[in-house]
């Protein structure tokens, strides 16, 4: 579950009632913390819950297709972090994998591993050049 990437973050007990009450990211992010803490019955656990789904990471991606002939595509990307940068869980980076399939996922196309730190985190465009 996702939740067991914050064990440094949440006791056990508050990850056991996460996991009981089968709650997924996406229902915590639209929530406050006073909510979280209310569905968990647990006042005080609503906000360092609500921290680590925060802090989980995530991004947005809008894609810029073109197509150049009649069997090559320009594949523009913007990646948006869409996440608070906690250095306690996430520590000076985090690697991303892009990679383009064809929609069988017979056979990857083109992959490329990209390294964000914590300088980096405001929207880029394009593949990752080298020098991050």
């Amino acid at each position: 579950m996702w939740c067991e990437q914050f064990e440094h973050a949440l006791t056990p007990e508050i990850l056991m009632k996460l996991e009981a009450k089968n709650a997924s990211l996406e229902m915590l992010l639209d929530m406050e913390a006073s909510d979280i803490g209310a569905m968990m019955r647990h006042p005080a656990a609503g906000k360092p819950i609500k921290q680590a789904v925060d802090a989980f990471p995530r991004v947005t991606l809008e894609a810029n297709i073109q197509p150049i002939t009649r069997s090559v595509l320009r594949v523009r990307l913007m990646i948006e972090a869409a996440f608070h940068w906690k250095d306690s869980a996430h520590g000076n980076s985090l690697k991303w994998l892009i990679w383009v399939e064809d929609s069988n996922n017979e056979h990857i196309y083109h992959s490329e591993v990209c390294v964000r730190g914590t300088c980096i985190l405001p929207p880029y465009v394009g593949a990752c050049p080298g020098g991050f």
